[in-house]
């Protein structure tokens, strides 16, 4: 109906002004009007991906206490991007082939295509976290989650395969993770540090 296109509209335009108060110094503000606009509309998408940004961007000065704190909260955020989607809906659009000549198709199509980015990439950071919190069961949940969607051998994702093996204690099997992604991209100073701190 033209009012729920009314809703829509108006929901979308304040989660646009919630990414302009993703910052330090508005974070209160920003914390506030998420929690409203989830409670109004629960299970948005586009709103776990801002509590997940959010949680990403926002961290607090770096103690082990308020590093834990922000891990979980990243762990949580993604959790309820996951939560947002229909798993089962994704799974059956990835298995088939999409008619160019249906429009709403199409345009369905792209719906999944980005819900699907959302999943890999909250199920990436998740895995990330996990392993900087040492929680080893979940981790491996995490992993073998983010490995239904893509091929965890690929160089894109050795960052969080060095993250899992280092987590085990697999040091060789982590080093050899972190100098797969260093081979397509030498100059990630981030990646050079942890190189370094494997080899010690």
């Amino acid at each position: 109906t033209d009012a729920d296109k009314l809703k829509d509209a108006l929901r979308d335009v304040q989660v646009k002004h919630l990414e302009g108060l993703r910052k330090w110094a508005t974070k209160d503000d920003h914390a506030g009007m998420l929690t409203r606009l989830q409670g109004e509309f629960a299970g948005h998408l586009p709103l776990a991906q801002e509590e997940l940004k959010a949680a990403l961007e926002l961290k607090a000065p770096g103690t082990p206490e308020n590093d834990a704190v922000w891990l979980k909260k990243v762990v949580e955020a993604a959790g309820k991007v996951v939560a947002s989607v229909n798993l089962d809906a994704l799974a059956q659009h990835a298995g088939r082939r999409i008619d160019s000549e249906d429009k709403a198709a199409v345009r369905a199509g792209k719906d999944m295509d980005k819900q699907k980015a959302a999943v890999i990439e909250a199920l990436s950071e998740k895995v990330l976290a996990l392993a900087k919190l040492g929680e080893k069961e979940e981790l491996v949940t995490a992993y073998k989650a983010l490995g239904a969607w893509v091929d965890v051998n690929d160089t894109k994702y050795s960052k969080q395969a060095a993250a899992v093996e280092r987590a085990h204690g697999r040091l060789a099997l982590a080093l050899a993770a972190v100098n797969k992604q260093l081979a397509t991209d030498p100059s990630k100073r981030p990646l050079l540090e942890e190189r370094i701190d494997l080899l010690q």
